[in-house]
């Protein structure tokens, strides 16, 4: 199910071009823009007479939400106030609101202007909910589209020692992958994903079991377990249950525990583990087999 949640921004921020002229700049077409991009199902701003300035950029995208049953996609508008300045073609903004629940977020915008069309990236993010940095074209009324600007996926090896990855800065390490007993007499197993997160982006973020999937090789997808679970000595494994405090920028938290409830018949397969981070996209890593 689809759900359509409004953006309100509560500042205004941002900054006014300091000059504009009479004649249009050099390049760019006046007018009302309109498009869409990878995530991005409407995007439209306007040009003002000058060339010289966007306004009134809003728009839909889907939004990819963490919780505690995994990751989930919503139908999102966003709104940009902000009168932004053109400079030599290009324009920027980074515009930040309260959402209508009250979190933090942050809208961040660039573009580049080529006659009647424009292209560029978009990306929305708060504590829990976010996109990719989403390429976006649009053009006035009457012109083709240009190509959407392609989003490169992040490197998921630019980190050692592995197992390991990379999503927006954020570095996960895995530290174990082993076998653990369900605590209500049943015997049931389950899987224990010991990891590690150190933040080296310049925002907060919140990395937890929702954060993470799990796939036995020619198995299903598996989401966390809300079951308790004991390590082979019998000692309880703290295994988180949902959304974390955010971590800041710069640090990190280790000895955290991801645990998922698998079929028996599923026990002793090579595992990969699929993390999203809001914002930034996703990643598969292959972490071997639970000992």
């Amino acid at each position: 199910m689809i759900v359509v949640v409004a953006v309100v921004a509560s500042t205004s921020g941002g900054s006014s071009p300091s000059s504009t002229s009479q004649h249009p700049a050099a390049g760019v077409r006046s007018g009302e823009y309109a498009g869409q991009g990878q995530n991005i199902q409407h995007i439209g701003f306007t040009v003002d007479g000058s060339g010289r300035t966007v306004g009134e950029l809003h728009g839909t995208f889907a939004v990819s939400c963490a919780s505690s049953g995994g990751s989930s996609y919503q139908l999102q508008t966003f709104t940009d106030p902000n009168r932004i300045a053109i400079s030599g073609g290009a324009f920027s903004d980074k515009y930040e609101f309260a959402t209508t629940g009250g979190p933090q977020a942050t809208l961040t915008v660039s573009g580049t202007m080529n006659g009647a069309t424009a292209t560029g990236h978009l990306q929305f993010a708060e504590p829990y909910c976010g996109t990719p940095l989403d390429g976006w074209s649009a053009a006035t009324p009457g012109h083709a589209l240009p190509p959407v600007p392609q989003y490169s996926a992040p490197d998921s090896t630019a980190c050692s020692p592995q197992p390991c990855s990379v999503l927006g800065g954020v570095v996960l390490h895995i530290d174990a992958v082993r076998v653990v007993t369900k605590d209500d007499g049943s015997n049931a197993r389950g899987i224990d994903v010991g990891f590690s997160v150190r933040n080296g982006s310049s925002e907060p973020v919140s990395v937890s079991d929702a954060n993470f999937t799990l796939t036995p090789q020619g198995g299903t997808k598996l989401y966390s377990s809300y079951a308790g679970f004991v390590d082979s000595t019998g000692q309880q494994v703290g295994c988180l249950h949902g959304n974390v405090p955010l971590l800041p920028p710069g640090q990190s938290e280790t000895r955290q525990h991801a645990c998922f409830l698998r079929p028996p018949d599923q026990i002793g397969q090579p595992l990969t583990l699929t993390w999203h981070l809001v914002g930034s996209g996703s990643a598969d890593l292959v972490i071997g087999t639970a000992q």
